[in-house]
């Protein structure tokens, strides 16, 4: 007999860390009602539903954990399982409409109040191959279009420009070595710089060994960056909107190389600006396990690559289970019973996380004195918290709006503010410029006006950035592949994994030492085809980002085409 409820074999209730949701209609969730812990800084704790056997039972024995607001959303969908509507817990609506392929052709969004839609993408152009050709973004009257070679099917350039004045807000340019790693990416959109008698362009190269590892990359800077190694003490949070200090044509070129040993950790990292000192840092791993263990601080003397004693200032201790219990920076980085970080101490700060079916869903700060600072993640909605003596002085709400690449808008609109409800809240729209990685180089504003712009060092320290001081924004938290910096400890969060940039002097590899590195997924998905490990780096560096800290994913290129190309090969 047919469930009149359409629930057979799908979960109606699920309690996950915090919160508690239901989802139904063929495995394809159309609604959920989230509820999150009271305490904020509770461990995930659900021994009190051990005993009862029925979803009424639960809730009733969950209740007392849980907060009385409840955070609800929806979705449709079409007879393919695509997305048509999603509607966050503030009541934004976004709709997604699709060509006769099944390619992504609109996206419109409903922001919270609005009586009418703003069309965010009025249209996608695809070539034969399937790839982009051009999108236009209504809201912002910006155009972005997209070259490929011939020959080779690879980027050539992504260019943006606005419709209003014809101006070129982003003109990225890719040239490849022979087997196709980016050799070096100009963005012509930029003017060139002349400082200190030098010209200063806006263009990086990169150079790799025949294991296809990065060993030297060469770019631009602000000239208050690179002459001082960055310590893990010294992470730029990026907790304000002012832009690197004095001139900001200040800028100078840099080149920063990298060398490994035998099974590919870092041996060293050497920063040359031009003009500059620099510096070198160092590392240092056990000899019993490879875990990193010591990285140098300025003024150390050159030490053993491999030692279990650490002879370097910067040290890294872990858990039985390889996850670090402190970092310089850090005295203490607590992990949950699925390694799960939940609790770092920053100085005076005290910083608590949540999570939810493996995903963060709360980050809580506690400040010295009686301030506190809460973010809540539910989707593509979040909302912000200040409270001074438990009275909610500050509040933000943030909507993403993506499309089949990543974020497109990121929507922030202020409901509290100095402790009094804002009127008639307005959003403020931050369009979002990516590179090939997804890392977010430009926002532009809905005239198109620039509000940021940011270059990187590789692995995502921030090299050179510029902020539009008129306008009254929260900072820029989502850049370097398009993932959350969290502004407390410098970590990237990637799903999965906090990833740190370079400047803390940890590789790439996350903070859980029992993998050996953030591509590891993907490297096995890799191995699987029977390459060599050369091989597996080459088409990692081509195609693979890892954003969800676990899988790999490719930006502006095809998995597909390593696939056919592998295919052939075993062909021929």
């Amino acid at each position: 007999m047919p469930d009149p409820h359409r629930l057979r074999a799908l979960a109606e209730n699920r309690y996950w860390s915090e919160l508690e949701a239901r989802e139904a209609l063929d495995g394809l969730p159309v609604s959920s009602e989230l509820k999150l812990l009271c305490d904020p800084t509770a461990k995930n704790d659900w021994t009190v539903l051990a005993n009862h056997s029925t979803i009424a039972a639960m809730a009733t024995a969950a209740a007392p954990l849980l907060e009385p607001t409840v955070y609800a959303s929806s979705s449709t969908h079409d007879a393919l399982g695509r997305v048509l509507t999603a509607i966050s817990p503030d009541g934004s609506e976004v709709a997604y409409g699709y060509n006769e392929r099944g390619g992504l052709k609109a996206v419109d969004c409903k922001h919270r109040g609005a009586l009418t839609s703003t069309p965010i993408v009025a249209e996608i152009r695809y070539d034969v191959r399937g790839r982009r050709e051009s999108i236009s973004h209504a809201a912002n009257s910006t155009t972005t279009t997209y070259a490929y070679d011939p020959q080779n099917f690879r980027l050539r350039w992504i260019e943006t420009t606005r419709t209003s004045d014809n101006a070129k807000l982003q003109g990225l340019h890719y040239h490849y070595d022979p087997v196709g790693n980016v050799a070096d990416i100009r963005d012509d959109a930029q003017q060139t710089v002349y400082f200190q008698n030098a010209v200063v362009e806006a263009a990086n190269s990169y150079e790799y060994d025949a294991l296809y590892r990065l060993v030297e990359a060469t770019g631009r800077e602000h000239a208050s960056q690179g002459t001082v190694q960055r310590s893990s003490t010294q992470l730029p949070p990026d907790s304000s909107a002012t832009p690197m200090a004095n001139d900001p044509n200040a800028l100078r070129r840099y080149t920063q190389s990298y060398s490994y040993d035998a099974v590919g950790n870092l041996e060293t990292v050497v920063h040359a600006p031009a003009g500059g000192t620099g510096w070198t840092r160092r590392y240092q791993y056990r000899t019993d396990g490879n875990r990193l263990v010591a990285t140098s601080a300025p003024g150390d003397a050159a030490g053993p690559l491999y030692s279990n004693s650490t002879t370097y200032s910067h040290t890294y201790p872990h858990d039985v289970h390889g996850n670090f219990v402190s970092m310089p920076h850090m005295a203490a980085m607590d992990w949950d019973e699925v390694d799960q970080l939940q609790h770092c101490k920053v100085g005076s700060q005290e910083v608590y996380f949540q999570y939810a079916g493996g995903q963060r869903i709360r980050k809580y700060v506690e400040h010295a004195g009686s301030t506190t600072e809460e973010r809540i993640y539910l989707g593509s909605f979040e909302l912000y918290r200040k409270r001074v003596n438990g009275t909610l002085k500050e509040e933000w709400e943030s909507l993403h709006v993506s499309d089949d690449t990543g974020r497109i808008v990121l929507v922030e609109t202020r409901t509290v503010d100095k402790g009094e409800l804002v009127p008639s809240p307005t959003g403020i729209w931050r369009f979002q410029l990516s590179n090939h990685l997804g890392s977010a180089a430009t926002e532009v504003t809905e005239t198109g006006a620039v509000i940021s712009y940011e270059e990187y060092h590789p692995y995502g320290t921030s090299a050179y950035r510029l902020v539009d001081s008129q306008l009254e924004v929260p900072a820029k938290r989502y850049r370097y592949t398009g993932m959350e910096r969290d502004e407390e400890t410098g970590l990237g969060y990637h799903t999965a994994r906090y990833i740190p940039s370079t400047a803390s002097g940890i590789p790439q590899h996350g903070l859980s030492w029992e993998k050996p590195d953030l591509s590891m997924d993907s490297s096995t998905r890799l191995r699987s085809f029977g390459l060599s490990k050369a091989t597996r780096n080459y088409w990692q560096k081509r195609f693979f980002t890892a954003k969800d800290g676990l899988s790999p994913t490719h930006s502006r290129t095809s998995f597909n085409e390593f696939y056919s190309r592998r295919k052939a090969s075993a062909a021929g």
